[in-house]
């Protein structure tokens, strides 16, 4: 066996004379056979090393957004949202803003808390392209609004409301709660004033039926 040339094999031969033909009954097998192409060893690995977020700032701007997301696309079947993932889109190629641009990503977004400093790209005449100024700026595809306020980045929903962290999110369900008790308490205690008051209506009627009924008696009425 040779790499890169035939090997024959050729397992049932007779002796031949001169001008033998060969046994139709011998068996010929060729085997083109070439040497593997040894490839570089890429490495993936699961973890970059790094915790999911510096500090935590980041770990609650990670959280947030992603959570907002969620909530906002929890009733589309189509729509799922990743938060701190590492993956490797093409082979051996770390950058992944070649691939969004090259596979079609509509936007991209990238803030820096530390610095205060946002920036975006978003899809025209088929490249992603600089957003010029993202204070202000609406996405096209998520309607979502993105606001600088000096360092700090506020997001709001398409229906204008902001973005809430799991603190105000708490905060605002407590708030939400409490509403609907006092509304609760104020209509039980509208009912039962209701009932004492039909109550007292109807004791007073009682009583004056009563009287009436005395004063006939009487010869008064």
């Amino acid at each position: 066996m040779v790499w890169g040339q035939a090997f024959i094999a050729l397992p049932f031969l007779r002796r031949l004379r001169y001008n033998q033909a060969v046994s139709s009954r011998c068996i010929m097998s060729v085997l083109e056979l070439t040497p593997p192409v040894k490839k570089k060893r890429i490495i993936y690995p699961d973890s970059d090393g790094k915790p999911m977020a510096d500090n935590t700032k980041q770990f609650r701007y990670i959280t947030t957004i992603q959570g907002n997301l969620a909530l906002l696309y929890e009733n589309d079947p189509n729509v799922v949202v990743f938060g701190d993932l590492l993956w490797y889109p093409v082979e051996g190629n770390p950058y992944l803003f070649i691939f969004y641009e090259r596979y079609g990503v509509e936007e991209y977004y990238l803030y820096d808390p530390d610095r205060g400093r946002l920036q975006g790209w978003w899809r025209r005449q088929g490249r992603l392209r600089p957003v010029a100024s993202m204070n202000g700026w609406r996405s096209p595809r998520l309607g979502i609004r993105f606001e600088m306020k000096g360092k700090e980045l506020e997001l709001f929903s398409p229906d204008g409301s902001r973005f809430l962290t799991y603190v105000e999110l708490g905060q605002a369900r407590q708030v939400a709660e409490a509403r609907a008790q006092y509304a609760e308490s104020r209509a039980q205690h509208a009912e039962s004033r209701a009932e004492a008051e039909a109550q007292a209506r109807q004791e007073a009627e009682a009583r004056l039926r009563e009287l009436e009924a005395k004063l006939q008696e009487v010869g008064l009425l």
